[in-house]
């Protein structure tokens, strides 16, 4: 089988921007997150980039859009249509939390806003990844170590556009 380029985009670009909001969260546990203005800026711009632009790339990959709210009312029993109800979740406080951070400066919202954001971004990718390991006649990609995988290339590319964002700023980080 051969994926198509939009689902890769998708999986690598999507999977990025939340493993960028989840390491945030794990460094707002560690370190402070008063970075300069610009940072917060790039780092926003960046990972919320990555993420709508993954998550356009697959649904205009894979929704008719005649009949976009019907694939989406089957949340209970589709892994995709769990997955597009985590991800349009995801938004509401993903950019409360933008906001607070760069315009509010508010410590505790920006806490509030960041785990809430962190923990819909794994559930997100966990869903994409049960979407794949769901698919019985690809015996590569229906194993239990598929979930796993999703969410540690996320964490780990999420880590690395965030590292060269903090080394182009010469921000120090301890993790």
């Amino acid at each position: 089988m051969k994926p198509d380029s939009a689902d890769i985009y998708f999986t690598v670009a999507s999977g990025a921007g939340y493993g960028m909001v989840f390491v945030l969260s794990i460094l707002f546990l560690i370190n402070d997150l008063n970075y300069i203005f610009y940072a917060k800026i790039i780092i926003s711009v960046l990972s919320f980039f990555l993420v709508f632009s993954g998550l356009l790339a697959s649904t205009i990959h894979s929704v008719h859009l005649k009949r976009a709210w019907l694939e989406l009312s089957q949340w209970r029993v589709s892994w995709p249509s769990l997955e597009v109800l985590f991800a349009i979740t995801t938004f509401v406080p993903l950019i409360l939390f933008y906001f607070s951070w760069i315009i509010l400066n508010s410590e505790i919202l920006t806490k509030i806003f960041l785990i809430f954001s962190a923990s819909l971004s794994i559930i997100t990718v966990y869903c994409t990844s049960k979407i794949y390991s769901s698919i019985k006649t690809i015996p590569i990609w229906s194993n239990p170590f598929v979930s796993t995988l999703y969410i540690l290339n996320a964490l780990v590319s999420g880590s690395l556009v965030l590292f060269l964002i903090f080394y182009y700023f010469k921000i120090e980080s301890y993790f």
